[in-house]
């Protein structure tokens, strides 16, 4: 089966992976899949705090990790919205 996650595959085969899992599940299992939404979200944010160097939040919850990254400008307001939305 053919994936639009596929293009992530050889550089982020665990994003490719759940966004492969969030379609299979997308009119079977709208709760797993909404699961595998929030956790490519997660790991994306988890992604952006290690290739760009920045430290971890003290208080190390996904809020905080999102809203860091939202002050450093490396998020604009609709994405942080559907961060959260996905959290």
């Amino acid at each position: 089966m053919v994936s639009n996650f596929d293009f992530l595959k050889k550089d982020f085969p665990v994003l490719s992976n759940f966004g492969k899992m969030a379609e299979k599940y997308c009119y079977s299992d709208s709760n797993s899949c909404l699961m595998k939404l929030g956790m490519i979200g997660e790991t994306i944010v988890n992604l952006m705090f290690t290739y760009d160097r920045i430290a971890f939040p003290q208080d190390n919850t996904a809020v905080a990790r999102i809203d860091t990254l939202s002050r450093e400008g490396l998020l604009t307001s609709d994405l942080v919205t559907i961060l959260h939305g996905l959290r």
